[in-house]
């Protein structure tokens, strides 16, 4: 389990400042034997802090001046893992790839987005108020407290399905997907999009900015005919159609 935090949202401008990582043995029907080391550094971003940051983070200019993260030792400590999973991984990925570029690939999972919350029940993302609903508190927006919240929180069973957490998403994570964008797609549309689970594409990573979604494949062929027939009401129109796996989802590289 993999957490950063940085100066700000965009990999581009910002910066990352702690990144902290926690090992876990685990089978396939979603057991977690045992936490093994974990690892946590700071890193310089070589200009102040923002203020807004610090208040959401704890994390000053002071805590980490003249620090370094070496690449190297991540390497080492990412070595023999096999799947990392992170809570947001489109914004974690990002920032990883961008600050140590020559990190070997690596299946990614996404504690947000490889579960369905919303099936269970539970109708926010956010870490905090996940944990909450499973009845625990942590102090967020540290790095290694959020790799252990993580954890717990894939150690738990689903509300409803009772399956465990890590299944449900080692299932999800492992799925070849289709990303659709509604390129240019009518203003006037956009809630029967919304409705139907579009999101809109603020990820840097996105290929579009448009309304996206991810199906599996026998869903692809469905929803193309949908998006002809109710949004741009022509069968001519082209939808771009992304492929993605656990290796290059949420990745701007790979």
């Amino acid at each position: 389990f993999l957490d950063i935090e940085a100066t700000g949202l965009s990999y581009t401008q910002d910066k990352l400042i702690e990144l902290g990582m926690v090992k876990c043995e685990y089978n396939r029907h979603g057991s977690i034997f045992r936490l093994l080391d974990d690892f946590s550094g700071y890193q310089d971003p070589g200009s102040p802090i923002p203020e807004y940051i610090t208040e959401l983070t704890g994390i000053n200019d002071d805590m980490v001046r003249g620090r370094k993260i070496e690449e190297n030792a991540v390497a080492d400590y990412l070595q023999d893992v096999d799947l990392i999973i992170a809570h947001n991984a489109q914004f974690d990925r990002i920032f990883l790839e961008n600050t140590f570029p020559s990190l070997p690939p690596k299946a990614w999972g996404c504690l947000m987005y490889d579960v369905d919350w919303d099936k269970e029940g539970i109708s926010s993302r956010k870490l905090e108020y996940i944990a909450y609903k499973f009845g625990f508190f942590h102090e967020g927006h540290r790095a290694i407290n959020d790799c252990l919240a993580g954890v717990h929180l894939l150690a738990q069973q689903l509300p409803k399905s009772q399956e465990p957490v890590l299944k449900e998403l080692l299932n999800q994570s492992a799925a070849i997907r289709f990303k659709l964008y509604a390129v240019n797609s009518p203003y006037d549309r956009k809630e029967l999009l919304k409705a139907r689970g579009y999101r809109w594409s603020m990820s840097q990573n996105d290929k579009y900015r448009a309304w996206s979604i991810e199906l599996i494949e026998d869903k692809v062929a469905e929803e193309i005919n949908y998006l002809r027939s109710n949004i741009y009401s022509t069968s001519s129109i082209n939808i771009p159609v992304e492929i993605l796996d656990a290796y290059n989802r949420f990745s701007s590289t790979n």
